[in-house]
């Protein structure tokens, strides 16, 4: 600058840059500072709604009950829920997403011989909650006849809901169940089933007033006076606008009264929450899972809780990340012709390109099945997916795995498998086995009913082969055992294929290789051994013998096999079967009475185990080895 220019002249540039400064710090403001309703907040209470969690019943405060069940009853009575985990808003006077009430499906098999018959006819099922579950608003209703449905099976809708009249926390109501003879009342069977239900979306999680603010944004951006109808007293039904696509007579999508619920609230929070992973699913789906006996800060399973959780599977396996899961959804819409859809698409990048993306109606089209399970191998644990390849459109809901049936059309898929989400076996956050009360009743195994030999259960006899589908396994051999070893539970088997993925084959084998070819456990002067404890003269004191054969499976130190289960259960990662029966297969549904009798009798030793616990006593160091 001149030294001749003028005193106003010096000082305008730092003026003119004092103003500009002063305009970059408003905006800046307005923008990282703006209501929560407009810029949702990423908060530490996103990480697990502790709220929710803390409400839980403590593990081991809840049992599943014990059904009854005759290895000569005539009848076998089965139920589980249409949605597995059972989605609310959560209660308030301002706005509700709420869907119908919960819906529950069972059947009622006559055994065979000759061949097992679905029964519809005659019969009446009744289905009962305890005065301890939770009722939906307004609704006084514990009990009621399901209504019989195509001819072979039997629903009803059931007003459960996740909180009790006294305000705690119960997210996994049981249903008792109870098939009579229509003429003279006679009980025919009894069983049980859990219909999960979640106590409401995490909206509270990013908005700081989850019920008026959001219906201020929506009349900022959608032009809408829900603040003036709501001052009115009414409380807003969303689903009254958001009704989505539905099926013209012809078989093409029409647009509906405004995207669907799901449509909407995916497209709209998937520019917020995209690259999140399965987080960004917790988000909303409110976590109400336990890792074991940790703390609040342990991992914490989604409400995905089957055997896909154990195999380090998360819902992105099925329903795609964020934006990609958002994209499918928008798409129908907008093939629909609903331009709506169109603005939200924009904002939003997928993993996929949008070509390849298949658009899907909410709760007609899901992540089908059979696109892992092709029954001619296992799925690879590494790469199964099921996004983009949902249930074809044009069965509807009857593609669903929650309304499909076997190959011969009789009994549907839930009846042996358990409920979306909770297929068996499954692992219940507040009790281990309370998701899989009719595989325990019926064949005392967490698996789904059949399996392992237990055909006999409906057909009354050993079948060959499975005319329901393929049934395809990896392959297993038996663990060696010791001679000496005297058997106390039926021999475990061992999938290599399964565990692969998951650990290094040093791991167990950890004295190496000879000759090419691993070491067995038996091979000696390893876990050969058939006593707990050695003794080294007769004055000696006893020892613990470092060769125990039964140590090196059910040890409490890794590499043993429970202690490597356990482990990882407790940590929230893929850990496989911790109960006795899931590895110690059981041969027949009458295993129990079976090894009962054989007990009885003198020829055989009791089971270091309590079925189903997954937790061993110690071992009694003057018994024999009490081996797989």
């Amino acid at each position: 600058m001149s030294k001749h220019a003028s005193p106003s002249a010096r000082w305008a540039l730092p003026v003119w840059l004092a103003a500009v400064a002063v305009f970059l710090i408003c905006l800046g403001w307005v923008l990282f500072t703006a209501p929560s309703e407009e810029r949702p907040r990423r908060t530490a209470a996103q990480a697990g709604p502790v709220t929710v969690l803390d409400g839980l019943p403590a593990p081991g405060t809840v049992a599943a009950p014990d059904m009854p069940f005759a290895a000569s009853q005539e009848y076998v009575l089965t139920g589980a829920g249409l949605q597995g985990f059972y989605q609310t808003s959560a209660p308030n006077d301002v706005w509700t997403l709420d869907y119908p009430e919960p819906e529950l499906d069972a059947q009622l098999i006559r055994r065979g011989p000759p061949d097992p018959q679905i029964v519809s006819e005659g019969v009446k099922v009744m289905w009962r909650v305890g005065p301890e579950v939770g009722l939906t608003r307004g609704s006084t209703v514990r009990s009621g006849s399901m209504e019989p449905v195509e001819e072979s099976f039997f629903r009803a809708s059931i007003p459960v809901s996740a909180v009790r009249a006294d305000g705690t926390l119960d997210p996994y109501p049981v249903v008792t169940l109870r098939a009579e003879d229509a003429a003279s009342g006679k009980v025919l069977a009894e069983s049980a089933a859990v219909l999960a239900v979640s106590p409401g979306f995490g909206c509270a999680h990013c908005h700081a007033n989850a019920g008026t603010a959001i219906l201020e944004v929506h009349d900022r951006h959608q032009g809408t006076h829900l603040m003036d109808t709501h001052a009115q007293g009414t409380v807003i039904d969303c689903r009254s606008c958001h009704t989505g696509p539905g099926l013209g007579k012809d078989g093409k999508e029409t647009p509906g009264k405004g995207l669907s619920v799901s449509a909407a609230v995916h497209g709209w929070h998937a520019a917020y929450l995209t690259g999140d992973g399965a987080d960004a699913c917790k988000t909303c789906h409110v976590d109400l899972g336990r890792a074991g006996d940790g703390g609040k800060d342990a991992p914490k399973p989604l409400f995905a809780r089957d055997f896909h959780v154990d195999r380090g599977l998360t819902c992105v396996r099925c329903h795609g990340n964020m934006a990609d899961h958002s994209l499918a959804l928008l798409k129908a819409e907008r093939e629909a012709g609903q331009e709506r859809a169109v603005k939200l698409m924009t904002g939003i990048t997928g993993t996929l390109s949008l070509e390849t993306i298949k658009g899907r109606l909410p709760w007609v089209q899901e992540p089908d099945c059979t696109s892992c399970h092709n029954f001619s191998e296992k799925p690879d644990l590494l790469t199964a997916s099921a996004f983009n390849k949902w249930t074809p459109r044009d069965e509807g809901r009857a593609g669903l795995f929650s309304e499909r049936r076997g190959d011969m059309l009789m009994v549907r898929c839930i009846v042996c498998h358990g409920a979306p989400h909770a297929v068996y076996p499954a692992r219940n956050p507040i009790a281990p086995n309370l998701d899989n009360i009719p595989p325990l009743q019926y064949q005392q195994q967490a698996a789904p009913l059949g399996s392992y030999g237990n055909c006999a259960l409906c057909h009354g006899q050993p079948m060959d082969y499975s005319a329901h589908h393929p049934l395809v396994a990896w392959s297993e051999t038996d663990i060696h055992v010791p001679a000496g070893a005297r058997l106390s539970m039926p021999v475990a088997r061992f999938s290599h294929q399964a565990h692969t993925p998951v650990v290094n084959c040093t791991v167990c084998h950890h004295t190496g290789y000879t000759d090419g070819t691993s070491l067995l456990c038996t091979s000696s002067g390893c876990h050969d051994g058939v006593t707990a404890t050695l003794r080294a003269g007769k004055d000696a004191k006893p020892k613990p013998n470092p060769r125990y054969f039964y140590d090196a499976f059910h040890g409490s130190a890794l590499p043993s096999c429970l202690a490597c289960h356990t482990q990882s259960l407790a940590e929230g990662k893929p850990a496989g079967p911790t109960d006795c029966k899931a590895c110690h297969q059981a041969p027949s549904p009458l295993w129990a009475a079976e090894d009962a009798a054989r007990r009885a009798s003198g020829n055989g030793a009791s089971s270091e185990a309590s079925p189903g616990t997954g937790r061993t006593a110690p071992p009694d160091a003057s018994a024999a080895a009490k081996t797989e």
